[in-house]
């Protein structure tokens, strides 16, 4: 890893909020958004049936203990029909940064 690398960007699945689930880390926010942002509207980005998913960024420091993290972006979509075409689709439905 960089030793200049102060940061790495933890993507989470914070759909429940009782435990949420680790996706990946990163070493860029920008990469993160733009892979989330890109997902395709045919699949959810987690692995449940769930029609409404929450992605989670986190910053974390790359050595020591931080907490957990300070949360810097969020990306809520849900499922819907689309009665002309007959299919699923996901489409966001709020988009944060902090």
């Amino acid at each position: 890893m960089d030793k200049s690398l102060k940061y790495v960007y933890e993507v989470r699945d914070t759909s429940n909020d009782e435990i949420y689930h680790s996706l990946g880390m990163f070493t860029s926010l920008d990469e993160v958004k733009e892979q989330l942002l890109k997902f395709d509207k045919d699949s959810g980005i987690t692995e449940t049936d769930d029609d409404y998913e929450e992605i989670s960024v986190y910053q974390r420091l790359t050595t020591g203990w931080d907490g957990g993290g300070k949360g810097v972006f969020t990306i809520c979509r849900e499922r819907n029909y689309q009665e002309e075409t007959g299919n699923y689709y996901w489409e966001v439905v709020e988009q944060n940064e902090f």
